[in-house]
């Protein structure tokens, strides 16, 4: 309540949400000015400030009222910036170029012709009914201009040297993920625009004759390159491509999670019309003449479209006669096509393919994804390339051949299937290496092979059956694999080494002098078991690290007495040789037991040198 106080003895200055009244004196000199500071007043989310300032006179001024007169008083023929409040504002910027910023609420905005070159910024969430009010111009004194998501209208003259053309800019206007902008602009005709209206405005005037390059924005549009050799990109959104007979060499780019329901529509184009060219994951679709010499041909370059991990390019082409292509459907295409009689090279995706090599020697890599390879007789000597992660139920499945018609040659972590002929001289033998197979360790290769039969063999179970072969009645050398594998080196001098795994050895009497190594962190439960043989038959014989198990004959003269070097078998410290040696009567002696008999045997009446372990030993 200002008591002896009017209207005009005040006037208005802001600072930020708080606003002062200055009070002049009542005449020059009397002193009896003053001020009041009302603190937060102009903001209406907290109900701060007085809801009402009533003078002498009974003139009642609103918080409301308030604003309206700080936003006329910024108001000038210069050059202003003008901030509104959290509430609806009519903000006029008046003559000169000037920043507006309506702040929150369902602002609007008045321009009038020759009002200057405006900027209107709208934050994000600041309102969902902005609008923008145009005096004495229509829509065809109006032409846009992009540059990202800003839009800026340019207004003619009324007529040629009138000068009141001028120009607003709208920040954000264009963006649609955080409600920026104004969302209508309405015309002293009653004409209105959309936001969605300046954005297919933008896109159609952005398409000519020539070589143009179109971005779409955050929502679903709708781009037409016509003529000339266009870059495309829709950017977020479930955006639509249209294409027609002679709009030339386009590339379009619908970049990672650009949207779930992108499609490149055909017109006066069907399936017989296209050929499909890969580069990695990008695929040219290329458009034949309608008739030859007609010069209507073209292509559409869709860039990382076959790649399924991060939801790019566009989910489908359709034809002009209704016919559409998925993604998958291209993939299957560009894999039957790649399938030859001669030596090919092909490549999967990153997703579950059927991939047949067909006759020739090829070589095959599915990339990620469950793949399933297909051989038949006769498809000759073949490659296939699972690499790290690459799926984990790949699977290779033949047809015409069963397990009995197949051998199978080791190369370290390699497996090669030696397909034999099905008669002698019919010429319809191959082979299959698979790479990496027999490694577990990282998840190469593939997980299964299917035979005609039904019969199904695995990763393991060719390990076995490798590792079965490898032992004969000779010498042999028998490496295990990155499993928990069983290895019996059978008759001979054999030299065998498990690799990582917990493995086991069979030893049977007359077996020979075995060497076993077990390396670094190769597994922490080791076994060597002894058919036939017990502790009493076994004396010990180191060699630095080394212990050798020699093993008597069951009888003088029987001829079944050998020996085990077991390699670095007395080293803890890297876990190496076998954890346990388990005898025939169920004894078990550990690593630990090894290191005390050896010294208790070196200890003898004589002179003894007797050298311990890397370990707490008793000597």
């Amino acid at each position: 309540m200002l008591s002896g106080i009017n209207p005009t003895d005040v006037s208005l200055v802001r600072n930020g949400n708080d606003v002062t009244l200055v009070i002049a004196a009542s005449a020059a000199g009397a002193g009896d000015g003053g001020s009041i500071l009302l603190k937060a007043e102009l903001d209406d989310y907290f109900d701060r400030g007085v809801e009402s300032i009533v003078f002498a006179d009974g003139t009642t001024w609103s918080r409301a009222g308030l604003r309206q007169k700080l936003l006329a008083q910024t108001s000038t023929a210069g050059n202003d910036t003008v901030t509104g409040f959290n509430s609806a504002d009519t903000i006029i910027g008046g003559h000169g170029n000037d920043s507006l910023n309506g702040a929150a609420g369902n602002d609007t905005y008045l321009y009038a012709r020759g009002d200057g070159n405006d900027t209107i910024t709208e934050l994000t969430n600041n309102g969902s009914g902005d609008k923008l009010v145009l005096a004495g111009v229509n829509p065809t004194d109006v032409s846009l201009v992009r540059n990202g998501n800003d839009v800026t209208l340019m207004i003619a003259e009324s007529a040629a040297g009138a000068g009141d053309g001028g120009s607003i800019l709208l920040k954000a206007e264009l963006d649609d993920y955080f409600d920026q902008g104004v969302e209508s602009i309405v015309f002293a005709n009653g004409t209105t625009w959309s936001r969605a209206d300046m954005r297919v405005k933008l896109l159609a005037q952005a398409s000519t004759t020539g070589n143009d390059t179109i971005t779409g924005f955050n929502t679903a549009d709708t781009i037409t390159g016509g003529r000339g050799n266009d870059s495309l990109n829709g950017a977020a959104g479930n955006d639509t491509y249209l294409y027609a007979r002679g709009d030339g060499n386009d590339t379009i780019t619908e970049i990672t999670n650009n949207g779930s329901g992108d499609k490149l529509v055909f017109f006066g184009i069907n399936p017989t019309d296209v050929s499909l060219v890969r580069n990695g994951n990008d695929v040219s679709l290329m458009i034949a003449e309608s008739a030859a010499g007609v010069g209507d041909g073209g292509s559409i370059l869709l860039k990382a479209e076959l790649d399924d991990y991060f939801d790019q390019g566009v989910e489908s082409v359709v034809f002009a006669n209704g016919t559409t292509w998925s993604r998958a459907d291209m993939r299957v295409k560009l894999l039957a096509q790649a399938s030859t009689t001669g030596n090919d090279t092909i490549t999967g995706f990153n997703t579950a393919d059927t991939i047949t090599g067909g006759r020739g020697n090829d070589s095959l890599n599915g990339a990620a994804g469950n793949d399933t390879y297909l051989y038949a007789r006769g498809d000759g000597n073949d490659t296939i390339t699972e690499i790290t992660n690459n799926g984990s139920g790949d699977k290779l499945v033949f047809f015409g051949i069963n397990p009995t018609d197949v051998s199978l040659v080791r190369n370290g972590n390699d497996v090669s299937l030696m397909i034999a002929e099905s008669a002698a001289g019919v010429g319809d033998g191959g082979s299959i290496l698979l790479k990496a197979e027999l490694d577990d360790y990282f998840d190469q290769g593939v997980e299964s092979i299917v035979f005609a039969n039904g019969t199904t063999w695995s990763r393991a179970d060719m390990r076995v059956k490798l590792l079965a072969q490898a032992s004969t009645t000779g010498n042999d050398t028998i490496t295990g694999f990155n499993t928990v594998d069983t290895i019996t080196g059978g008759r001979g001098n054999d030299t065998i080494t498990g690799a990582a795994g917990s493995d086991i050895y069979l030893y049977a009497r007359g077996d020979g002098d075995d060497t076993v190594t077990e390396i670094t962190n190769n597994g922490n439960a080791d076994r060597l078991i002894l058919s036939d043989v017990n502790p009493a038959d076994v004396s010990l014989v180191r060699n630095g690290n080394d212990v050798t198990l020699v093993i008597a004959a069951s009888v003088a003269g029987a001829g079944d007495g050998g020996s085990i070097l077991l390699k670095a078998e007395l080293d803890d410290y890297f876990d190496l040789g076998v954890e346990s040696i388990v005898f025939a009567n169920g004894t078990t002696w550990g690593r630990a037991d090894m290191r005390v008999k050896l010294l208790a045997q070196a200890s003898t009446a004589g002179n003894d040198t007797i050298t311990g372990f890397n370990t707490a030993d008793t000597i």
